[in-house]
């Protein structure tokens, strides 16, 4: 087993076997050779789920929020983005 340095943290790596179909090892293939191993598309792959699904939790926590504003506070936030409007010119 690795160790790999994560912010600072050590943190062990594990080591996974899977069986596939044929037909997703030909792809899995095909894309190892652009990326350098299988093993790096199968990181690359659960390293985009991961992202993919902390995006979707921070859209819902957002909704969440806005869907618990009041019309007013909703005014008031657009008063104040509004105030900044402009200063990156």
């Amino acid at each position: 087993m690795h160790t790999q340095s994560i912010s600072g943290t050590e943190a062990k790596s594990a080591q996974v076997c899977i069986r596939i179909p044929d037909f997703m090892d030909v792809w899995l293939e095909r894309r190892a050779r652009a990326m350098g191993s299988k093993a790096d598309v199968v990181r690359d792959l659960i390293e985009r789920e991961m992202a993919r699904e902390e995006e979707e939790d921070l859209r819902a926590m957002f909704d969440q929020a806005a869907a618990e504003q009041t019309d007013e506070e909703r005014k008031d936030r657009d008063l104040l983005l509004g105030a900044f409007e402009g200063e990156d010119d």
